[in-house]
């Protein structure tokens, strides 16, 4: 069936869908130690096939998530340059559609990977963005990646004897501007 109408946008829509659920599956599955970079490899395969999609369809809002997932990606690879051009454009479709679940996913990417790039200043910015964002949204569950993106954040930080009052004090801002945003909406 898909052989026989490849310009067909319901054919192409559920190729891109199929293609950016396989790129997000090393996010969320233990992959096989030595061979993770070939799992981020494919999965950015499929993320640029999926990409391709919805470029073909005019999916800007669909982009933008797949863009994201591709940040991701180059996080989890250590390729922090590549992940901040990526989520750098995934924030701008965002910001250009008026998206607010792509801005707050986004930026909770962003956050994540300024953590792994040891920049806990810049994530807890991004982390602050993300919850404002979410709160707009109406989003619990966006609020609670951010709130696991803080208790990771927070690890990292409380662990180094050399964190700056400055910093643990941040931290303490983000996590009573978080517990508010989760009161708010439950």
């Amino acid at each position: 069936l898909h052989r026989e109408r490849p310009d067909d946008p319901t054919v192409i829509t559920e190729r891109a869908e199929t293609e950016h659920l396989l790129a997000r599956l090393p996010l969320h599955a233990r992959l096989r130690p030595g061979r993770e970079d070939d799992a981020f490899s494919m999965a950015l395969g499929h993320a640029r096939a999926a990409a391709e999609g919805y470029r073909r369809l005019g999916g800007r809002v669909e982009l933008g998530r797949v863009t994201e997932t591709m940040g991701r990606l180059e996080t989890s690879r250590g390729r922090y340059e590549r992940a901040a051009e990526l989520l750098d454009a995934a924030l701008s479709i965002s910001r250009e559609l008026g998206d607010v679940i792509g801005l707050a996913r986004a930026t909770a990417a962003l956050a994540e990977l300024y953590s792994a790039a040891g920049r806990p200043s810049e994530a807890l910015a991004a982390l602050r963005d993300s919850v404002a964002y979410n709160v707009d949204k109406g989003s619990p569950l966006g609020l609670a990646v951010n709130r696991r993106a803080l208790e990771q954040l927070r690890q990292v930080i409380t662990s180094d004897p050399r964190t700056s009052a400055p910093l643990l004090r941040a931290v303490r801002e983000v996590d009573a501007s978080l517990g508010e945003a989760e009161r708010l909406l439950g």
